[in-house]
């Protein structure tokens, strides 16, 4: 079972390690410090006077994602190191106050993959490859029927622009509770407009163009 999509990322010097959720619907990072008490119990603390490339800033941050949850604290400055990149003077987001449904959770923080136009701490911009522009407007949705034995599809198909894109029938159900009840992948909402997310993201193979920017989808193969 997927809940999340993580990594390793390292702060300051010398290096401190934490595992951040990989979230594509928010542009923030941040994650706890040593002004965070109860509330961060059991996660990796950053603390800023181990860090000889900390740089104080100390602005207050506020965030609440679409499902409730929240997190805020101070701004800092530190270098950062995510795979092969080293960023230098990097803005991050020190927690003093996480909600419940992060404070049960295995990660540390969250690193926000979206565009900067909805972060909501201007921090400085990271190079990027360069690709060519494509671009779609969601069309519609389509099922193919299983086998005889099974009540569920094969997969399910979404048509974006001239691209089809599919959803394994294995990533239907998100959860079996064990008394015949099932937690699905999927769900009704009331807004106006459509989310693709985990699901449909662990199927597809995803490039976010910060310079153009767009984002860019193609079928991974067997799905």
């Amino acid at each position: 079972m997927t809940l999340n999509t993580n990594a390793s990322i390292s702060v300051g010097t010398p290096a401190k390690t934490f595992k951040l959720d990989f979230d594509t619907g928010s542009s923030d990072m941040w994650f706890p410090y040593t002004g965070c008490k109860s509330t961060c119990s059991g996660k990796t603390i950053y603390d800023p006077t181990k860090s000889s490339t900390y740089k104080k800033d100390d602005r207050a941050w506020s965030i609440a994602y679409g499902d409730g949850s929240t997190s805020s604290g101070i701004l800092a400055v530190d270098m950062v190191n995510l795979g092969e990149f080293q960023i230098q003077n990097q803005v991050v987001e020190m927690a003093s106050t996480i909600s419940a449904s992060f404070q049960s959770d295995p990660i540390d923080g969250l690193l926000g993959l979206a565009f900067d136009s909805i972060t909501i701490v201007a921090g400085i911009k990271t190079s990027s490859p360069s690709a060519q522009r494509s671009s779609g407007n969601l069309s519609r949705a389509s099922s193919t029927p299983g086998p005889p034995s099974s009540s569920l599809p094969i997969h399910v198909t979404f048509s974006i622009g001239s691209g089809s894109f599919k959803i394994a029938n294995t990533d239907f159900v998100f959860y079996n509770n064990g008394d015949g009840t099932c937690i699905t992948g999927f769900g009704y909402s009331s807004l106006n407009f459509a989310i693709l997310g985990d699901v449909f993201i662990k199927n597809n193979y995803f490039i976010f163009n910060q310079n153009v920017p767009n984002a860019q989808i193609a079928p991974l193969a067997g799905v």
